[in-house]
């Protein structure tokens, strides 16, 4: 049979070293084990050392590539915004001349015949598939030629951009 002998620890005033006790009885394992000089544990602290710099070192790399990517996506999404922007804008300045032109050709001194007109408006219409309809009005709001015969005769006096118009608008 083994014997175990304890040591007690006492303070100076005599009364027993509870703390010291307590640390002796603690088992070996855990982050003590750590910081015990054994081979494992320097070759531990010695990958960690090597390797924690490492990872930060790539991990940056990998945000600079990162951030330099998005930026540069970014710039292009930029450049063929502002390419949309004036393609959209070029359109539009041909729409607006165009109906200028059918303006006026319309107001001219010596009106032109009803159908005359509705083959202008439909023409116009076929030059532009985004334009579906397109109605010659009066000062009050009815239609007085379109490039859909069955649009002539009504009344659009109730709606709004008709009302803009009347107000002074030049477009709407």
């Amino acid at each position: 049979m083994a014997r175990v002998a304890l040591q007690h620890s006492y303070t100076s005033d005599g009364s027993p070293d509870v703390a010291s006790e307590a640390l002796d009885t603690a088992p070996r394992g855990g982050i003590r084990r750590l910081f015990t000089p054994s081979i494992q544990a320097t070759q531990v602290f010695l990958l960690l050392v090597v390797l924690v710099p490492a990872l930060l070192v790539m991990g940056l790399g990998y945000y600079r590539r990162f951030e330099t990517r998005r930026a540069e996506e970014f710039r292009a999404n930029i450049e063929v915004a502002m390419d949309s922007a004036i393609a959209f804008e070029a359109y539009l300045t041909g729409v607006l001349r165009q109906q200028l032109a059918i303006g006026i050709a319309l107001t001219s001194p010596q009106p032109l015949p009803p159908a005359q007109v509705q083959r202008l408006l439909v023409a116009s219409v076929n030059e532009y598939p985004s334009i579906k309809r397109i109605d010659w009005m009066d000062a009050q709001g009815r239609v007085l030629a379109s490039n859909n015969p069955v649009h002539v005769g009504l009344d659009n006096s109730d709606r709004q951009y008709v009302k803009d118009i009347v107000l002074g608008r030049q477009w709407t």
